[in-house]
């Protein structure tokens, strides 16, 4: 595997290419919606290629003297889970601080959140940009490197809320499906939670039945909801209102 700082014509078709297998031909964007204003002789493009074949890329143009726009990144189906997106970004946060940017943004699908968290990027629910084909959100890292003294390694008072708000973010980042199949799930649990009070069993035995079942019912419910979102739910309503005309 080489990776390429996309220079030339020929480097940068080969951006294209894994842009139109990928992305245009899977999801089926026009070319004129997956080809926009950003994709010019003068945009820089990050390249991998696999021997001759582009596998992988990401395309990263200015905002202002000190931001960069990262974004299309885009690997082959038959290359994924190999890493191949983490390192065209990492090359092209590398390039980009050495054009002397200090501030890396990229709009992220909802569902691919997570990636680019563990990549240090932090998400502005606030932003939200809802598009033909997705829906993404802002999000942005600070690339400047910091030094952290010794006054910085005490533990953070506020921990748990700070993991519960990741929890939040990362159920936020999940898919449709999954939020719907997760509320799903929640409907049997009710059942079960009632019906166990039938069985020829002691009143503690389907006391703490009734408190477990009813409890993985509740969380199934609410964690549902967490991964569909405002937006999620009113599309939930919309289809069972299709579903029952």
């Amino acid at each position: 595997m080489k990776v390429i700082r996309a220079t030339n014509t020929s480097e940068q078709a080969g951006a294209y290419y894994v842009r139109i297998q990928a992305m245009a031909r899977k999801h089926q964007i026009p070319l004129d919606v997956e080809f926009d204003e950003h994709d010019t002789p003068d945009t820089k493009y990050i390249v991998m290629v696999d021997e001759y074949l582009p596998v992988a890329t990401c395309r990263m143009y200015a905002i202002d003297g000190e931001r960069v726009m990262l974004g299309r990144v885009v690997v082959l189906p038959e290359y994924r889970r190999q890493g191949l997106g983490t390192q065209v970004m990492k090359e092209a946060e590398t390039w980009a601080r050495e054009l002397g940017y200090k501030k890396a943004v990229v709009e992220s699908r909802d569902n691919k959140i997570h990636f680019y968290e563990t990549m240090g990027y932090a998400a502005d629910y606030s932003q939200k940009i809802v598009g033909e084909t997705f829906t993404c959100y802002r999000m942005e890292k600070d690339m400047e490197e910091k030094k952290i003294g010794p006054q910085h390694c005490n533990a953070d008072e506020g921990a748990p809320r700070n993991i519960w708000s990741r929890i939040r973010r990362w159920l936020q980042s999940l898919s449709f499906r999954t939020g719907v199949t997760v509320l799903l799930c929640c409907i049997p649990f009710y059942i079960l939670s009632f019906a166990q009070m039938l069985l020829p069993i002691s009143a503690v035995t389907k006391g703490v039945l009734w408190t477990v079942l009813f409890g993985l019912a509740k969380t199934c419910q609410y964690g549902g909801l967490t991964i569909l979102g405002v937006e999620g739910y009113k599309r939930l309503k919309n289809k069972i209102s299709e579903w029952k005309k």
